[in-house]
């Protein structure tokens, strides 16, 4: 009897979990109705998914507001630009992921060199100079070597943690099972975390998850960058000059600079 039971709360919970995705779009649907259709709502919806991640990135590595921005708006003018070329489709996060890193590198080199000219009005010391920079510069390592796994492993690891979707969703959008997925992100983390000991930074298994997770959360994507980009994003692909009235010229420089 009570086996009876178990097996109804088990059929239950998976018929929970299978309709969970019901209704979800996947980024190659989404990304082949705005090629296919030039379709407002389902690139609104992909930059509505990957827009922080790809922001918190380029405000990691940037940490100014309108360079910011740039390298953000920059990155989707170059996935538009690459869109029909895309390989993984299903999963465009970790595609994302690697543009955003690159362009606001690109990005941190233009604004060096530029401070080296001019101070910035706007800047303002932080409390603690020496926190500030040791925490930007474990932000850029880590970066760099997430960057520098295989997509096999960079994948579960950027949905999980610098997207923060559960274990469902990853494995849902990477068409894997659960079981798989988990093997994936402990060989990833661990994988990372010889990475960074080799850049002499020793982090155990857990703090490397909690600096992963803490870094999803380090920016937020304003409701107006996003309206401008996507109605930009549309000008663009319809070839219409109006569009750069909507992009910054650094942002464009740097988009076809990565391109």
């Amino acid at each position: 009897m009570a086996r009876q039971a178990l097996d109804a709360v088990l059929q239950h919970i998976r018929k929970v979990a299978a309709g969970s995705h019901k209704g979800w779009q996947d980024d190659r649907e989404l990304l082949e109705r705005f090629i296919d259709r030039q379709d407002r709502a389902a690139f609104a919806a992909l930059m509505q998914r990957h827009g922080p991640m790809v922001r918190s990135v380029c405000w990691r590595l940037l940490r100014h507001e309108a360079d910011t921005d740039d390298a953000f708006q920059a990155t989707f003018l170059v996935m538009l630009g690459k869109a029909r070329s895309i390989r993984k489709r299903r999963s465009l996060g970790s595609w994302l992921y690697g543009v955003a890193f690159r362009t606001a590198l690109r990005a941190r080199a233009v604004a060096a060199q530029r401070e080296r000219h001019e101070m910035r009005a706007t800047a303002t010391a932080p409390a603690e100079p020496w926190r500030d920079a040791a925490w930007r510069e474990l932000c850029t390592v880590l970066d760099e070597e997430l960057q520098g796994l295989s997509e096999k492993y960079r994948d579960p690891l950027v949905l999980c943690y610098l997207e923060g979707r559960t274990r469902d969703e990853a494995a849902h959008q990477l068409g894997l099972s659960l079981r798989t997925l988990q093997r994936r992100l402990e060989r990833g983390r661990e994988l990372l975390r010889m990475r960074l000991s080799r850049r002499g930074l020793t982090l155990s298994i857990g703090l490397l998850a909690t600096s992963l997770s803490e870094q999803a959360a380090s920016a937020a994507l304003p409701a107006g960058l996003l309206n401008l980009t996507v109605k930009a994003a549309l000008l663009h692909a319809a070839g219409k000059a109006t569009a750069a009235g909507l992009i910054s010229a650094h942002a464009a420089v740097l988009a076809k600079g990565v391109l």
